[in-house]
């Protein structure tokens, strides 16, 4: 009988990933720019579509599975890929910030996720993870005393084993 991990395991393996290495990768590049255009920590992990959100829970990331294809792996066995998207949600007052400080958040989440230890991997189940494409998103003038909020994704896919 099969237990399929599927795209939860996937994306409960991104999520730990990043909160375990994202605090380095921001450090250091913050460091290189020091240009007053500083990243902070996410203030939130969701893990699908929100109505609303706070503006004391940006910045925030967003881990969502996408469609997954399936190859096999011998007899009764099953090699999955899932594309990952790893949304990005940010804030500032001034909108050519919040360009820069989404274009940073794009290089920290790939190099977590892709360059940290263990190298291109998630777990022992996800052995290969490697980024595939970003899609810049739209910046949102504020409509009121909030500031400019804006995305990017990043789009990963994720190989692992099923039993």
């Amino acid at each position: 009988m099969a237990t399929l991990k599927l795209g939860e395991t996937i994306c409960d393996a991104v999520q730990a990933k990043l909160e375990s290495k994202i605090d380095a990768r921001i450090a250091t590049i913050n460091t290189e720019k020091n240009d007053g255009i500083a990243l902070a920590s996410p203030r939130a992990y969701f893990r699908g579509q929100q109505q609303e959100i706070a503006p004391n829970s940006v910045p925030a990331l967003f881990i969502m599975e996408a469609p997954g294809n399936f190859n096999e792996e011998g007899p009764h066995g099953l090699i999955s890929e899932f594309d990952v998207l790893v949304y990005v949600l940010d804030s500032d007052q001034v909108g050519d910030r919040l360009a820069k400080r989404l274009q940073r958040w794009c290089r920290v989440v790939i190099e977590a996720l892709w360059d940290d230890d263990p190298r291109e991997q998630l777990n022992s189940s996800a052995y290969r993870i490697r980024p595939i494409r970003t899609i810049p998103g739209t910046v949102f003038e504020p409509t009121s005393l909030d500031a400019w909020r804006g995305f990017y994704v990043i789009v990963f896919r994720v190989t692992q084993e099923e039993a």
